[in-house]
């Protein structure tokens, strides 16, 4: 099957075909053209949607990329900044030393897992 849209052409050359060939090729000649017909709706179908959902979503502009990566780069240094101190609280802890340690560092983690999955770019 094509993927050119179906002409006035294709449509009259059918209806002859189906006359040509007599009424016991009639039902065969239909499903052939509704067949062609219904892959020509459902293209300029998908064309249109696809043309909508991209009107809607507008992509980000390279500012607002510039500006995201300045909010990732700050994010990573505040992230180690207090990253530091945090765990040097943590460590001198007396009892569970390596365990306020690990949930310093899991939150950290975490908090910037956030921030990366919400400042992300849109799949396309």
């Amino acid at each position: 099957m094509t993927d050119e849209p179906l002409s006035r052409d294709e449509v009259a050359a059918s209806l002859a075909t189906g006359r040509e060939l007599g009424p016991d090729y009639d039902g065969a000649v239909a499903d052939a053209l509704a067949e062609r017909l219904e892959h020509a709706i459902d293209q300029r179908v998908d064309t249109r949607i696809t043309e909508r959902l991209a009107e809607a979503r507008p992509a980000r502009s390279r500012e607002q990329d510039i500006r995201i990566a300045g909010l990732r780069f700050a994010m990573a240094v505040v992230s180690l900044v207090l990253a530091v101190p945090l765990t040097f609280v943590a460590s001198r802890a007396d009892n569970e030393a390596g365990a306020a340690v690990l949930a310093v560092w899991f939150g950290i983690a975490a908090v910037n897992a956030v921030f990366l999955f919400a400042t992300r770019r849109p799949r396309s």
